[in-house]
């Protein structure tokens, strides 16, 4: 099962990645061609506005790029928790830290914020 999953890994096999696969779905390459002209990065170097990434380096599901190292520039992106952060959660929990329960900690922290400002 697990290998059968790490096949599927869209980061590892771009097959499963139907924007980049070399048997491009006819139906999806008009969404394709839309997404690859809204790619997000270009909003992170001119946010006028506290942007909060909250994403785990090692996940296997939403691949990691480092904002702050990306648009350094731009004091207002920050990580939280920092990479050293999620590396001691590790370590005390003795653990490696899976998508879900890296997505779980992010989103609990984003209602957290939303909860706290109002």
């Amino acid at each position: 099962m697990v290998k059968e999953v790490e096949h599927m890994d869209p980061w590892n096999n771009t097959e499963y990645l139907p924007c980049q696969s070399k048997n491009e779905v006819p139906e999806l390459s008009m969404l394709c061609a839309e997404l690859s002209k809204i790619a997000s990065y270009q909003f992170f170097a001119v946010a006028e506005y506290p942007v909060h990434i909250c994403h785990h380096s090692l996940d296997k599901v939403s691949k990691y790029v480092d904002m702050t190292k990306m648009y350094p520039e731009n004091e207002n992106i920050n990580e939280f928790p920092s990479q050293e952060q999620w590396a001691l959660a590790e370590k005390n929990r003795g653990m490696k830290l899976e998508h879900s329960s890296s997505a779980f900690a992010c989103n609990f922290r984003a209602i957290l914020d939303i909860l706290t400002k109002t």
